[in-house]
């Protein structure tokens, strides 16, 4: 589906004003998801949610960066509690990742840290180099199935088929909900 920027636009102030926060237990302690928000022509920004033992969640990407000499760069963040929206763009769903066994937030921060070491100056060149959210999400996730972090039977391109199909059908009921002006809230699936 193609979206104008100006239709993206009234489908975020849609539903910032309708979205309420979700609450923070509808995720388990010790786990981790992939995130996904709708962007245009039918992609989706990917990122990573960890849930440390006791609760406190934090958010990893690779996202666009304003203010420094590269397009894009890799950050690690603490969010209050799980919401439909994140930096006024809606989650579609959150994904669990079966398999995952907890480490801490250095261990996990440093193989984020490794996946791409720096950025080229616009998003353009980084999409001709195969750098993207996508991309260093499912690096990361290889990491962690080689070093035996996730252990699952399907494969990280089994995981990103699951994300992008189920993502493709959450987009579908967000659009309808927009369309009707129901509040949509992003679903917890297991994988």
């Amino acid at each position: 589906m193609v979206m104008s920027p100006a239709r993206s636009n009234d489908i975020r102030q849609t539903h910032d004003r309708s979205q309420a926060g979700l609450k923070p237990d509808r995720l388990a302690p010790g786990s981790l998801y992939i995130v996904t928000q709708p962007l245009i022509n039918g992609r989706f920004h990917w990122s990573l949610l960890s849930v440390d033992l006791n609760g406190s969640i934090t958010q990893y990407q690779w996202h666009e960066y304003h203010g420094g000499r590269t397009a894009e760069k890799y950050s690690a963040q603490h969010i209050e509690r799980t919401s439909s929206i994140y930096n006024g763009i809606n989650v579609l769903a959150y994904f669990k990742i079966g398999g995952y066994r907890h480490i801490d937030q250095d261990h996990f921060d440093e193989c984020c840290r490794e996946v791409f070491k720096w950025s080229y100056g616009t998003v353009q060149e980084n999409r001709a180099h195969d750098i993207t959210p996508k991309t260093w999400l499912l690096r990361v996730l290889d990491q962690f199935v080689t070093g035996g972090v996730i252990v699952r039977f399907d494969t990280v391109q089994d995981l990103e088929y699951a994300v992008a199909t189920l993502s493709r059908y959450k987009e579908r009921q967000f659009l309808e909900a927009f369309l009707k002006q129901q509040p949509y809230i992003a679903p917890v699936m297991e994988l």
